[in-house]
């Protein structure tokens, strides 16, 4: 695999393998911010179409799934995951540009604005 990805491995080769590909470009394509809660891997995830978003994934490429769909815009960058009542809880831009709460429930129709 080239570019940037987000990997598991169970510490063999044969256990290593990408979860999600971020791209060629520049370094700011990391993923990043990664928490793990009950088994399922948060982090935050670069496509073409979206830029930064949050994401979540079983371990498995075809498991990635994204949770976010907001402004597309490289600021948007999803942080600070944490598990708490309802789910899981970050901060990330929305369409406004501002810093905002979010919690998701594991799919795209659970994750919402709090604050």
């Amino acid at each position: 695999a080239t570019g940037w990805h987000l990997w598991r491995s169970d510490g063999t080769s044969a256990g290593t393998a990408p979860i999600h590909s971020m791209g060629f470009d520049s370094a700011r394509r990391r993923p990043g911010a990664i928490f793990v809660d009950d088994g399922t891997i948060y982090f935050a995830g670069w496509d073409e179409t979206f830029a930064w978003e949050a994401w979540k994934s079983d371990g498995t490429p075809a498991g990635a799934a994204r949770l976010t769909t907001t402004n597309g815009s490289a600021n948007a960058t999803p942080s600070s995951f944490t598990a708490g009542p309802g789910g899981v809880y970050f901060r990330m831009s929305n369409a406004e540009e501002r810093q905002r709460l979010y919690v998701s429930g594991g799919t795209p129709e659970t994750t919402k604005i709090v604050a």
